[in-house]
């Protein structure tokens, strides 16, 4: 698969999840919150590809299960074997011991909790940039905050360890994500691509995305605090995976000034359209209702999703409101439009006349 001419440098593949463990003491439901996060850095793009081909085409045949797509996420691996939590957990182990041991990997976990005796009145100041209002947030309500832009922080964090720059950073598809210091610095000295739909199409993001799940799986089983040692027991379990490439990161209270919010504002998709892979395949079914709902259930969805692996394009659900901010706004790459019905018909020919440089997409 052909590498866009700007994703350039040491490539990285950035997926991340906010664990959520429960538990019951005397009648009351107990709960710990923290986020984790993968980082994958592949020596070689191509050669990676290939690994990761060959091992779902290994498990695929060893679950006896159907490969419909090239690439796949964690969510779709649950549907393969509904009712059967066992071999949903069965295949993550799987996967994730023969990744971690293909040689030419590094991989990088990170994960966050925040030690409320640090803090003052056992909050988190966020926003105040230029002079701004401040407000004072429970911890809680801070990790919800940070869970759409932790991706961010992941690889901030990296290039702060390893003094990495002029790399290329792919994260699984995020909007609406508030500014802060962290995000500032890393756009200055890398590159950075927004993949929608990345964990669908791109073996780089599926390959975070199962990694992380497969850390999921087992955090919510371990009552041990969740730190370095924890992890690594759980992704080392007794040896079977080789630990020289794999390594375990904190982000949390000292790098607070850096991760927090500045702003309450967050980015607009206009705002973050220099930063998203193109093209983009849009799907539109109209304005029937639940559009992604209905779509996975038809047919198509699987091609949609070869054919954007093809491209090396993102794929997103148009929505009217929210997308005409960046259809075919590009004028070097030409973005496609999926129409599946006569109204998303109209909607290609108004934005085709209305000059988007978008062509329609046939499959």
């Amino acid at each position: 698969m052909t590498l866009h001419v700007d994703e350039c440098g040491p490539m990285f593949g950035v997926d991340s999840k906010t664990h959520i463990r429960q538990w019951e003491v005397d009648g009351e439901i107990k709960e710990f919150r923290g986020n984790i996060g993968v980082v994958v850095n592949p020596e070689d793009i191509e050669s990676f590809e290939a690994e990761y081909d060959s091992i779902m085409f290994e498990l695929f045949d060893d679950f006896d299960v159907e490969r419909e797509k090239i690439v796949y996420k964690s969510h779709e691996i649950g549907r393969l074997f509904p009712g059967n939590p066992s071999k949903i957990r069965a295949f993550h182990i799987r996967f994730a011991r023969k990744m971690l041991n293909v040689e030419d990997i590094k991989v990088n976990y990170f994960f966050t909790t925040i030690n409320t005796k640090y803090l003052e009145d056992s909050k988190i100041s966020v926003f105040g940039e230029y002079g701004r209002p401040t407000r004072k947030i429970e911890v809680k309500s801070f990790l919800n905050m940070i869970e759409g832009y932790y991706n961010v922080l992941c690889a901030w964090k990296l290039t702060q360890i390893t003094g990495l720059f002029g790399c290329t950073f792919i994260f699984d598809g995020m909007e609406g994500i508030h500014p802060t210091k962290a995000w500032e610095e890393l756009i200055k000295n890398n590159n950075i691509r927004i993949v929608y739909s990345g964990d669908h199409t791109d073996p780089l993001l599926s390959t975070a995305d199962l990694l992380v799940k497969h850390l999921d799986i087992f955090l919510k089983d371990d009552y041990n605090p969740l730190n370095e040692e924890s992890i690594e027991n759980i992704i080392t379990y007794e040896d079977k995976v080789d630990s020289q490439n794999i390594f375990y990161n904190y982000i949390g209270n000292p790098d607070l000034e850096h991760i927090k919010p500045i702003r309450d504002d967050p980015y607009t998709l206009m705002d973050l359209s220099q930063y998203i892979r193109r093209p983009i395949i849009f799907v539109s079914k109209g304005s029937v209702p639940k559009q992604r709902m209905v779509l996975e259930n038809l047919p198509i969805y699987y091609d949609i999703f070869d054919k954007a692996y093809s491209l090396k394009a993102s794929v997103r659900i148009y929505d009217p409101g929210k997308d005409s901010q960046i259809i075919g706004s590009d004028p070097q790459i030409m973005d496609y439009f999926l129409p599946l019905t006569g109204e998303a018909d109209e909607q290609y020919e108004l934005l085709k006349r209305g000059g988007a440089n978008i062509q329609k997409l046939t499959l």
